[in-house]
């Protein structure tokens, strides 16, 4: 709520807030994510971390097109079906993400679909498994000006194949955003 002395400086005030927070379209956002994950497979739960890279052009003022990748690696231990070492994740997958401008505060959530592929060692030697999958995630973003956001996000992929295998994959982090044109 914007609060001043006149009702002119309330209305400039309001006005320039508004052009920092608000989303175009034609906009490109490109943003990197460092963060923890944790991965499901071979029967156990194994904590890592990585990284994510979104490229997202604006459609309307709340609706973007993106591209997405990640990857991730999981320090996995030895059990009877494999002799343990590192598993890597990954994704590459098209989505969208809806977001919703509270001025400098912009909350969103998104949705992709695409490949998502796992490589771990198991007893007969190194697998590598790819699977359609998808991606939901919620996060938050503060535009410290209107061309660079700083934030989180939080992320869940599971391959379709197995989809009632839970958790998948999990990944959250802080989330470094430039915003470009619009």
């Amino acid at each position: 709520m914007c609060r001043a002395r006149g009702p002119v400086a309330a209305l400039l005030l309001c006005t320039a807030l508004a052009r920092v927070a608000a989303a175009d379209e034609k906009e490109l956002i490109l943003s990197a994510q460092p963060g923890f994950s944790f991965l499901r497979i071979e029967g156990q739960t194994t904590w890592g971390g990585g990284g994510g890279i979104d490229l997202s052009y604006g459609v309307t003022d709340a609706l973007a097109v993106r591209v997405t990748g990640a990857l991730t690696a999981h320090s996995v231990g030895a059990s009877a079906n494999g002799p343990g070492g590192t598993a890597l994740a990954w994704l590459a997958g098209v989505g969208v993400t809806y977001t919703l401008d509270i001025l400098r505060v912009v909350p969103y959530v998104d949705f992709a679909i695409g490949l998502l592929g796992t490589r771990h060692r198991t007893a007969q030697g190194s697998v590598v498994e790819n699977n359609a999958g998808v991606q939901i995630g919620l996060g938050v973003d503060y535009l410290v000006t209107r061309r660079f956001a700083v934030g989180v996000v939080v992320r869940y992929q599971a391959s379709l194949a197995a989809i009632s295998e839970l958790p998948a994959w999990l990944y959250a982090g802080p989330r470094i955003a430039v915003h470009f044109g619009g």
